[in-house]
């Protein structure tokens, strides 16, 4: 059973549950000539979800939030449609699910914020590495967080057998 999660931002991640140990993937993203804006790689997403080949997908179903910039709500939207658009194109069973259940769900008794998720991930996977470049000193909030999605994936599907 392969078990998915997705934290869709551009600086969020992909975590795969299947193997041995969990794989953890950035966000593709094209950097853009001259330090403008980045943009999501659409081809290096769909390879990246044909490799992982999942049996089911949880993505984090997210809105606008406050003084969050137009643009920038703009720009996430894209990268969250792109995501549904390949999930559905490859006909990869996934659910959209809002951060409050599946942070009730795998966070239970904690209080349910970024550290919680970073340290729940740290305790059931013990030597992961959830630094985004060997320069990091901070744990990657959306490794965390799309291994959490990635966990509640796997229990949405096995609840449905």
């Amino acid at each position: 059973m392969i078990a998915v999660g997705i934290d869709p931002g551009l600086d969020g991640a992909v975590a795969v549950l299947g193997g041995r140990e969990p794989q953890l993937y950035r966000t593709p993203v094209l950097a853009a000539p001259g330090g403008g804006k980045r943009s999501f790689d659409l081809p290096a997403m769909r390879e990246l979800l044909v490799r992982a080949a999942p049996d089911m997908v949880v993505i984090e179903r997210v809105g606008p939030m406050p003084k969050q910039g137009v643009t920038s709500m703009f720009n996430f939207g894209c990268g969250f449609g792109m995501w549904l658009g390949l999930l559905a194109g490859l006909q990869i069973p996934h659910e959209l699910v809002p951060p409050k259940a599946w942070k009730k769900a795998v966070l239970a008794g904690t209080t349910g914020d970024k550290r919680a998720a970073v340290e729940y991930c740290q305790r059931m996977f013990p030597g992961l590495s959830l630094l985004a470049t060997p320069r990091s000193k901070v744990p990657h909030d959306g490794f965390s967080d799309s291994l959490c999605m990635a966990v509640y994936a796997r229990k949405l599907a096995n609840d449905r057998r």
